[in-house]
């Protein structure tokens, strides 16, 4: 189990570091990798990990490989309080929920794969429709299949091969591509990694230590950044700088957030 957990913001025990890794076929952003360098080596997550290691009685790491053969290797119990484990840290730093599933697999295996980014979710339907066409889905739900939100929803059948959804997607290509045509285009706002990251980072020490001054946030970030990262971007050499980097990236926030809504 890891050891030497205090209140700092930092997890100093680097014996029982999480360990960052790239699952095969995953391409995560340099941002992301970036994120992943700065996220091992949060207090809170191992105080987190620890706890659900003893709840479930986790006496030995399993061995890791993909996520299919280590939800093969546990019972739904222990798997149950790993997901609730994961996705409080999830919660507890606002992180989107890909990160869910590298969580899961540190608690588990002190592995911690990096996430790729995806654009497009695959939503499981409570009703399950065999075989019908788009059309046939539309006339059966007696509604467009593209709701005022702008959403182009897909239902999948049963136990469904991937050769069948790709039939599927070429036997409905003319009218897939009208409605996609008709799908609002994305609003893009300008992000600057650096500000991005940085900004991150700060607001993860207010969330776990939010009396901190402007003075031990720098400490704080200067210490997680240490000497020798070439991920991370050069951190603001003084408070003020630091001030307005963070409210640059308060900014970029609230643009989001305009945009989403």
């Amino acid at each position: 189990m890891p050891t030497g957990l205090n209140d700092s913001f930092i997890y100093q025990d680097f014996e029982h570091q999480l360990t960052i890794t790239l699952d095969k076929g995953s391409t995560p952003k340099k941002a992301q990798l970036a994120l992943a360098e700065i996220l091992v080596q949060l207090s809170y997550i191992y105080r987190v990990i620890s706890d659900f290691r003893i709840s479930a009685g986790l006496e030995r790491l399993f061995k890791y490989s993909s996520i299919s053969s280590l939800l093969n290797s546990i019972n739904r119990e222990m798997s149950d309080e790993a997901i609730i484990a994961s996705s409080t840290i999830v919660t507890h730093y606002r992180l989107p929920r890909e990160w869910i599933g590298s969580f899961y697999v540190a608690a588990l295996t002190n592995i911690f794969p990096v996430p790729s980014e995806s654009q497009i979710s695959i939503i499981l339907p409570k009703n399950m429709i065999k075989g019908l066409s788009i059309t046939e889905l539309e006339s059966i739900f007696n509604r467009p299949l593209v709701p005022d939100s702008g959403t182009l929803l897909i239902e999948i059948p049963n136990k469904t091969t991937i050769n069948q959804i790709y039939d599927f997607l070429r036997n409905n290509k003319a009218l897939l591509d009208s409605y996609l045509d008709n799908l609002p285009v994305v609003p893009s706002i300008k992000t600057e990694r650096r500000v991005m990251l940085v900004g991150q980072a700060t607001w993860f020490v207010f969330q776990d230590q939010p009396q901190a001054s402007w003075n031990e946030v720098l400490t704080e970030l200067e210490r997680l950044w240490g000497t020798n990262n070439k991920r991370l971007p050069k951190l603001p050499d003084d408070i003020q700088k630091l001030k307005i980097l963070y409210r640059r990236y308060l900014d970029t926030l609230s643009g989001i957030s305009n945009i989403k809504s």
